[in-house]
């Protein structure tokens, strides 16, 4: 009898072997073995497993600071203060591959989770947000390379003790990354079986306004822009298209882009690619 733990155990391939004997008269019976063997192949879906993150705790960074961004910016009076909290995250994954009968090997970026527990170090190129009068949001981030810290355990799963998840966890102090885990099943004699590929999004650090300046911002501007679209639609006829019509167009753009600009939603560089792009649109060479 071929059961599937078994045949995962035999490396997917099992010899089967049967006797079959006739009932004996007088004259006597035969008696006939009959051999074969089965092969068997694993496939995962992307159902077999699931990831999820785990309750995160969270602290202040430091004491809350304060910052009064300069020059002129709607929706937002001058001598305007902002609050600004950092905050450190330590986060948790959770992974369970649904399907007891091998084990697995976990990787990160490559380096494998040796062990039930332990910690890794992986060179990563990490961002720490700041407070950004610059940007739209408010939040910057300086970026460098680092080796980040890693830990995991293996565990067995809450009211399924077949199954297994190993937890992965951070270090807040090396700010924000994504990692790429891999996940393969052992076979007996080193083959493997590939489970599943994807990418873990880890957010060590976070800009945060507590006051709830940023979502007043965010609602004034809404408020102000209101249904004002950066678009150009041909609704005239080619044939009643004129070098002034398409002129005129372009203006319009140009007015809606200064709105644009205005609020800090696009920078200089942005704001010129899209004149260009929509002069070359309308099929008109720009100046200087």
């Amino acid at each position: 009898m071929v059961d599937e733990a078994g045949i995962i155990g035999r490396n997917l391939h099992e010899d089967l072997e049967g006797e079959l004997r006739q009932p004996h008269t007088d004259l006597g019976a035969a008696w006939y073995v009959a051999r074969g063997y089965c092969n068997a192949t694993v496939r995962f879906a992307p159902g077999d497993h699931t990831s999820s993150q785990l309750p995160e705790e969270v602290r202040a960074l430091g004491l809350v600071e304060q910052h009064a961004p300069g020059g002129e910016r709607k929706c937002m009076e001058p001598g305007t203060v902002v609050l600004v909290q950092r905050s450190a995250h330590r986060q948790q994954w959770q992974v369970i591959v649904n399907y007891p009968f091998m084990p697995y090997r976990y990787a990160l970026d490559g380096q494998e989770l040796a062990g039930n527990d332990g910690t890794v170090r992986i060179s990563k190129a990490v961002s720490f947000p700041r407070f950004d009068e610059t940007k739209f949001y408010f939040v910057g981030a300086s970026v460098e390379t680092r080796l980040v810290t890693i830990d995991y355990q293996r565990l067995p799963v809450p009211g399924a003790p077949q199954l297994h998840r190993i937890v992965i966890g951070n270090d807040p102090a090396d700010g924000n990354f994504d990692l790429h885990l891999t996940i393969e099943g052992l076979l007996p004699g080193g083959r493997t079986v590939p489970v599943a590929s994807e990418s873990l999004a880890i957010v060590g650090q976070s800009v945060d306004f507590p006051d709830g300046f940023l979502q007043r911002y965010i609602a004034c501007v809404a408020r102000a822009l209101g249904d004002k679209w950066v678009r150009v639609k041909k609704a005239i006829p080619d044939r009643w298209r004129t070098p002034e019509i398409a002129w005129n167009q372009y203006r319009e753009v140009e007015k809606q882009l200064a709105d644009l600009q205005s609020f800090g939603i696009y920078d200089d560089r942005t704001i010129e690619r899209i004149k260009t792009g929509v002069a070359t649109r309308l099929r008109l060479e720009r100046q200087g």
